[in-house]
């Protein structure tokens, strides 16, 4: 059976006559809708946000930022770790 619009999840298949229109990042999911038709409300659902919110998407750069932010923080943190680790065991090798 047909449908005309889809919400799919992260691995979830999607049918050969189906395009995804856009990726909501919030909920963490895809809208598909026909082929033909996916270009048409992707581009208008683009132009909507434009016209509300400006050309960029607040919500994305949000996501960008606090995404950077995290990586950053664990990153140096990780590195935090493994000195600590390393001068610990140099501690008790040298010793």
């Amino acid at each position: 059976m047909r449908t005309s619009a889809m919400r799919l999840r992260q691995g979830d298949r999607l049918p050969w006559y189906m395009g995804v229109a856009w990726y909501d990042p919030m909920r963490d999911e895809a809208i598909a809708l026909l082929v033909p038709l996916n270009w048409l409300a992707g581009w208008a659902r683009r132009a909507w946000i434009a016209s509300r919110i400006g050309p960029h998407d607040i919500v994305t750069e949000a996501c960008a930022k606090a995404r950077s932010a995290g990586f950053n923080s664990g990153y140096t943190e990780g590195w935090k770790y493994a000195f600590a680790h390393l001068d610990r065991e140099l501690t008790r090798v040298i010793r």
